[in-house]
């Protein structure tokens, strides 16, 4: 048995191999020495070791990460084996194969509110996963592809759990970029950029060209890896005044889509074949399948770009805004992680999750979808009056959100209350008419000194339905009506 000492820079795979084959291994973190830079000679072994002597042997190889073990140099005075980084060096221009691990996740949105219930805290439950998923997976990198937050300015707890997140992800030694969504605020997250990266975050608010730092390198633990990092580009930010006010919707829309493919190219410019090459954006791709609960604005017309946009040297296209999971075509390496959570009942019953990258420089990705579990899972209902109760009753322990669709031949007083009582968590109740009347209702002119609101009440429901209300519905509309109508005569 032999005992090392391995500092931060060695692969915690490789420990992991070296304790099965009864090695004695301490590591830099383990003996509470991690990230303060201390030179090989000055470290101090706190561990009582028997003063045996051993010389420098060959180095192994493991063939599952084919990663080589350089010398380690034996100090008496020390009594331990330090892994040395100048014998490393010896080693560093090798042409070594090593299978990078990298978690892409997107659409977060913490600080959700969904017809006034919070969702952060089922949000951060499934961070919670995905980090126990990072840390059991000993991955290299985590790429989080834009919708941080819901809001612009999200609320202090919202913030909390994002930042908890990258700060566990440094305890582990696991580093992570981000970017910017169209939900987030790009001036306020290169504001803290330089914080963050105390977290071991690389942060990008705004769009730039990679020598402005829109590319970002890191070394892994398995090699090198560079991301393009494309953030959210609005249309006022990337195309100036002149274009804005002169230019015709066509134009427009030509002139955005030219400046984002010109910004894509070059993001690509320092991609290398000893790198992993990754794009990361937030962005609409045509062929994208839609939750519509995305914003449907930046999902459409001049935001919709082509798949053809996105450069051939990437080997894998992380991708955010779009909430299904999704790969954008067969022979595409471009994926939407999709959102955390069932964010509204356009996702409803979606397993939710993250993508799992595999993938070596000069070799195509292999990904993985990892689900995570859905703490409060939304549900649509569809039933008719006569099974409304039977179908609720079989839902009523459903520990999620209900939406509930009930076809009716006309409106039903209570229905909501009808609904609620049975299925307290049902969110939305949506009545539909089989036999509703599609004529547009005619315009009359009205005098206001004649107007009848019942009149015109019964008018309407004829209209719309093709009956004349029943009295309990007729007398509750004047009742709403003399509710409304007497504090703006008061």
């Amino acid at each position: 048995m032999a005992r090392f000492y391995a500092d931060e820079q060695y692969p915690k795979r490789v420990v992991e191999f070296l304790r099965t084959l009864g090695h004695d291994v301490l590591t830099v973190q383990e003996a509470g020495k991690a990230n303060q830079k201390i030179p090989d000679e000055e470290v101090k072994i706190r561990r009582r070791l028997k003063p045996r002597l051993y010389k420098p042997c060959p180095p192994p190889r493991t063939q599952e990460n084919n990663v080589i073990l350089t010398a380690f140099v034996f100090n008496p005075s020390e009594l331990g084996f330090c892994l040395y980084r100048r014998g490393f060096n010896q080693f560093s221009t090798l042409e070594l194969t090593h299978t990078m691990r990298i978690i892409h996740t997107a659409d977060w949105h913490l600080g959700r509110r969904f017809r006034g219930i919070d969702r952060t805290s089922e949000i951060a439950i499934a961070l919670e996963q995905i980090l126990k998923q990072a840390k059991a997976l000993d991955v290299d990198a985590v790429l989080v592809a834009g919708d941080i937050f819901d809001v612009p300015n999200p609320p202090a707890y919202a913030e909390r759990i994002a930042y908890h997140f990258f700060c566990e992800l440094q305890a582990a030694g696991i580093p992570a970029i981000a970017i910017a969504g169209n939900h987030d605020s790009a001036s306020r997250i290169d504001s803290i950029a330089q914080l963050l990266s105390l977290a071991g975050v690389r942060a990008l608010g705004k769009p730039r060209r990679s020598a402005d730092g829109g590319t970002i390198n890191l070394n892994t633990k398995s090699g090198k890896l560079c991301v393009g990092a494309m953030p959210f580009a609005s249309e006022q930010r990337l195309l100036d005044a002149n274009s804005l006010w002169h230019s015709g919707d066509a134009d427009r829309r030509k002139d955005y889509r030219e400046i984002v493919a010109y910004l894509l190219q070059d993001l690509a410019r320092d991609f290398r074949d000893n790198t992993v090459n990754i794009l990361m954006g937030h962005m609409s791709i045509d062929g994208a399948r839609l939750a519509k609960s995305e914003v449907a604005y930046y999902t459409r017309e001049q935001y919709l770009l082509s798949s053809q946009t996105l450069p051939p040297e990437a080997q894998y296209v992380a991708l955010g805004h779009i909430h299904i999971h999704q790969r954008i075509a067969k022979t595409s390496p471009a994926y939407y992680s999709g959102s955390l959570i069932q964010l509204d009942f356009g996702e409803a019953e979606q397993e939710k999750g993250f993508c799992l990258i595999e993938v070596e420089p000069g070799s195509q990705a292999k990904v993985e979808f990892r689900p995570v579990a859905c703490h409060k899972p939304l549900k649509v209902l569809q039933c008719d009056n006569d099974n409304l109760d039977a179908a609720l009753e079989a839902h009523q322990y459903h520990p999620g959100y209900l939406k509930v669709i009930v076809e009716l031949d006309s409106p039903q007083i209570g229905l909501a209350d009808r609904v609620r009582n049975i299925c307290s968590q049902a969110l939305l109740i949506e009545p539909r008419y089989r036999n509703e009347l599609l004529e547009t209702t005619k315009v009359t002119n009205i005098d206001p000194n004649n107007f009848d609101p019942a009149a015109e009440f019964c008018n309407y429901y004829q209209n719309r339905l093709g009956m004349i209300p029943k009295p309990a519905v007729l007398e509750e509309f004047q009742n709403l009506y003399k509710k409304f109508k007497e504090p703006v005569n008061s």
